[in-house]
């Protein structure tokens, strides 16, 4: 299998042998380079968001410890197609060399199966020992593929269900969440709730992953059993022998059912994270599905940081499920019923890097407790455990407890093409084709084979 590249081939046989007999890296290579996805809230300026100003901190900290080193930060696009895209072009090229790559969880397993990053647990450092067992389970169990741990957990993510409080009744969330076919109870609820200029839902429905992520949460909460799932759950550790096609795809014919009938606003087909978030924001929908970030987004009443109409006054936060009615305009929080994917951001070691062992050091800062305390604080959702053993911790954890993992295989890339493709022509009107079933099973089937 050909490696990818992450520096020029003559330089990484020279740097390489180097490296292997324990000389070190020359001066003028003395530049690590971390590239990372912009932060989804202040996508405009990075300058001005939190994690930026985070990871310049921890840089800087690095930095002073390791004299005559420097750390570049690279952003790259914060839209998970277009990421992915980036990290495996510079793998594939002869240019920018990457050290440090904060990977979409998902991609683990492509990256370790093309060796384009290198097992975590593969390099020493003085710094310390990688700790797997210091981690979130689920979140460990998704970068190990194939028998090895391929990265750090840095940021954890699940999908949450958001709604607003001063339009819908805890009583009939509650109800909607303990029938059978939850998802679609759901659905149904916020057409109920729609009215006066308000839509009932919204989610990430543009054709990206962000649509399949969307799609496999609906499936998950529509009451069948798990081996009827579109892709039942295996368990444990990354496994493509163990990753399977379900019989049904109802999390589709609900998201066909409800953008007919309007519950879902029709250019909510352009919809991804920013969009989506802008429209709940703004008092356009009931109903949000999204990732933990968003309440520290809105509960800022937008301050910019949706880029929303400064007319517009924002949501109050009114709590995980509030159990009254809110007087005023709020929103509240809940765990996705079924199970949220389990998503977020891991720091892997590029196959090519020409400081491996540099590299793992700045890897072990980024994840250390006082960092993931301060990404906390910022409203991130971190992945040591010991994060979650404060008052307020609870109610997150619990619904990063009941994360269920995205097919976990190298083609994944291909399987999600092939599912938001076929959604999303069944849902916009510019593009009206969509597989049937059967023909949707067997373009699945193909995609988990990497054909």
């Amino acid at each position: 299998m050909r490696r990818g590249r992450f520096l020029p081939a003559l330089a990484g046989l020279v740097v390489g042998g180097c490296l292997a007999a324990g000389c070190s890296v020359p001066d003028d290579d003395r530049e690590l380079v971390l590239a990372t996805p912009l932060d989804p809230r202040t996508p405009e300026d990075q300058s001005e968001g939190i994690y930026h100003q985070l990871l310049d901190s921890a840089l800087a900290e690095w930095q002073e410890n390791n004299p005559g080193w420097d750390v570049r930060l690279v952003h790259l696009s914060g839209n998970a197609d277009h990421q992915r895209a980036q990290f495996a072009a510079i793998a594939q090229s002869e240019g920018e060399v990457y050290d440090v790559v904060s990977l979409d969880t998902q991609w683990v397993a492509e990256f370790a199966e093309k060796e384009w990053i290198t097992p975590i647990s593969g390099i020493s450092a003085d710094g310390g020992q990688f700790e797997p067992d210091n981690f979130l389970d689920e979140w460990i169990e998704a970068v190990t593929y194939q028998e090895e741990v391929w990265a750090a957990p840095f940021l954890a993510d699940v999908g949450l269900l958001y709604y607003r409080a001063d339009l819908v009744d805890h009583a009939d969330l509650e109800n909607a969440f303990s029938e059978d076919d939850a998802a679609g109870a759901l659905l149904d609820l916020a057409d109920d709730a729609a009215g006066g200029g308000i839509d009932g839902y919204a989610g990430q429905f543009a054709n990206y992953e962000g649509l399949t992520v969307n799609v496999l949460e609906l499936d998950w909460a529509s009451g069948r059993v798990d081996d009827e799932a579109l892709f039942p759950t295996s368990g444990g550790s990354c496994q493509p022998e163990n990753v399977n096609l379900g019989t049904e795809v109802v999390g589709i014919e609900h998201l066909r059912r409800h953008m007919a009938t309007g519950t879902i606003p029709s250019d909510a087909v352009h919809d991804d994270e920013l969009t989506s978030l802008r429209r709940f924001n703004d008092g356009e929908v009931a109903f949000l599905r999204h990732w933990p970030y968003a309440e520290h987004v809105l509960d800022q009443s937008g301050a910019g940081e949706t880029g929303q109409d400064e007319e517009v006054p924002g949501l109050e936060f009114a709590g995980w499920l509030p159990e009254e009615r809110q007087d005023e305009a709020s929103f509240g929080m809940s765990p996705w019923p079924g199970g949220g994917a389990l998503g977020g951001q891991s720091l892997a070691v590029a196959s090519e890097s020409r400081a491996p062992e540099e590299a793992r050091e700045l890897v072990e800062l980024l994840v250390d407790s006082e960092r993931q305390r301060l990404l906390q604080e910022a409203g991130f959702a971190p992945t040591l455990e010991e994060a979650y053993g404060a008052p307020g911790t609870e109610n997150l954890k619990a619904a990063l407890d009941r994360a269920r993992p995205r097919p976990c295989t190298p083609y994944y890339p291909r399987v999600s093409q092939v599912l938001s493709d076929a959604v999303h022509g069944g849902l916009d009107s510019t593009t009206p084709y969509s597989p049937d079933g059967d023909e949707l099973r067997e373009r699945l089937d193909d995609a988990l084979a990497g054909r």
